[in-house]
């Protein structure tokens, strides 16, 4: 999967699937609707989890830190550096 996430309206772009294995035209179509019906549930389930994070204080001054150390270049917590 790769994707153009915009994340002002959750909406997304430039979807570009993995290709289906079946040979069939209808079933082709079929499981590229099933990957794009993953790939939205994927995409719902990580923002409903940024917003969990969000709204408790405690579980955000967490992530706000281990932000912080990203964009420092630390590794997060329990990743060693080899």
């Amino acid at each position: 999967y790769a994707l153009v996430l915009d994340a002002s309206a959750l909406t997304m772009r430039s979807v570009k699937l993995p290709d289906a294995p079946a040979m069939d035209p209808i079933e082709n179509m079929v499981e590229k609707t099933e990957y794009c019906r993953d790939l939205e549930d994927v995409v719902h389930r990580l923002f409903i989890r940024y917003v969990r994070t969000r709204l408790d204080p405690d579980s955000w001054a967490d992530e706000a830190t281990a932000i912080a150390g990203w964009l420092a270049g630390t590794p997060p917590l329990g990743e060693d550096d080899e």
